[in-house]
């Protein structure tokens, strides 16, 4: 093997340290690819419509997440 390490998916959902509040402290511990994956999947799974709705992005950083970024009941 060349030394060459690719994170996979698992990697980037324990690239935390800590546990949190709202999705936004979740995003600001994470590498910036691990960010970029994690806002894929969202928009992979939401309304195209809303894409561009400044009030649901605000929504969505403020939501209170556990440490994967799962919404807490």
């Amino acid at each position: 093997m060349s030394g060459y390490y690719q994170m996979t998916l698992d990697d980037i959902a324990n690239d935390t340290e800590k546990s949190f509040g709202n999705r936004k402290d979740l995003l600001d511990t994470m590498s910036l690819y691990g960010t970029a994956l994690f806002l894929a999947a969202c928009i992979q799974e939401m309304d195209v419509t809303r894409l561009t709705d400044a009030d649901y992005w605000l929504d969505y950083l403020k939501q209170e997440v556990d440490d994967n970024g799962v919404p807490l009941e």
